[in-house]
């Protein structure tokens, strides 16, 4: 049978009912829902984009460092901020300022040896310990023969070297948080370096060496002392018998006393002398130091 024989019924065969399928609207209807998908997908995209933009510095904030806690109180380096009374058997003999702590040194009342130490903090963890009576009704800890305790929220204060407990307390018992009194620097310093806290005469002992000097840091976490001091035979810090610096040597045309760890220019006219001193700072920086005064 010939091809055209074949293929006559298929082209008089056709559909037993019409079509209901619209060619035109199907596509129609394709276009708009592929558009709505697109639509939808960038949506999407948008508020995913909006979500992480909020929440990456969050996520970068928790993967880095975290900044460390900062000390509750600040003190100012060239104001007393706490008044220690004689209490216990001890006096103060000098108070050391600084920015994060303050230090007043005490000695004994009767003139015997020992010394004990009162140190207010600006902030930090609070010390363990076996729990105190309270000072100033605030919580206390005894730090061996020491005791410890929170002079305000998230600050510490604490004796040490008193000799017991009893004697740690009643110290503690007299110190007093509010002052402000201002110390007064009877010098210029030519050349500063950055200050971390003043050195001078602390209470009404008779140790009391009428020294003023400037606490700065020295390489290696050392510290130099730089200022002026009346009485060269008494420790700045201690008030107790110090050796007198031997002046055999000259500098600026005053009489000098110079070592590896300290520098001593004679006082002129009767007034004090002018001492720096380090462990750390070596010779050289301690000389540019003291001759920089005025």
């Amino acid at each position: 049978m010939e091809p055209e024989e074949l293929l006559a019924p298929l082209r008089e065969a056709g559909p037993r009912t019409p079509s209901t399928v619209d060619v035109p609207a199907a596509i129609r209807a394709g276009t708009r829902r592929r558009r709505l998908r697109q639509v939808a997908g960038a949506g999407v995209a948008a508020a995913l984009t909006v979500l992480i933009a909020l929440l990456a510095p969050s996520l970068v904030s928790g993967l880095s460092t975290v900044e460390p806690a900062r000390p509750a109180v600040t003190f100012d380096p060239l104001r007393k901020s706490f008044r220690v009374g004689s209490a216990g058997g001890f006096t103060p003999v000098s108070y050391e300022t600084g920015r994060d702590r303050q230090r007043i040194t005490l000695v004994r009342a009767d003139g015997g040896g020992g010394q004990a130490t009162v140190t207010m903090t600006g902030g930090g963890p609070g010390p363990g310990g076996e729990a105190a009576p309270p000072v100033h009704g605030r919580r206390a800890v005894w730090q061996g023969t020491g005791v410890a305790w929170e002079w305000t929220d998230g600050a510490w204060g604490s004796v040490e070297g008193a000799g017991d407990r009893e004697q740690a307390h009643r110290i503690a018992q007299s110190v007093e948080s509010g002052a402000d009194d201002l110390i007064l620097v009877p010098f210029e310093q030519v050349q500063p370096e950055p200050l971390l806290g003043v050195l001078s005469p602390y209470g009404s002992t008779d140790r009391v060496t009428d020294a003023v000097l400037l606490v700065y840091g020295a390489p290696g976490g050392g510290r130099i002392l730089v200022g002026t001091q009346r009485d060269l035979a008494r420790d700045p810090v201690t008030g107790l018998p110090a050796q007198v610096p031997r002046f055999d040597t000259e500098l600026d045309g005053r009489q000098a006393a110079v070592t590896d760890t300290a520098v001593t220019l004679a006082g002129t006219g009767g007034g004090p002398a002018v001492v720096a001193r380090s462990a750390t700072a070596g010779r050289a920086r301690l000389v540019e130091l003291a001759l920089a005064l005025r």
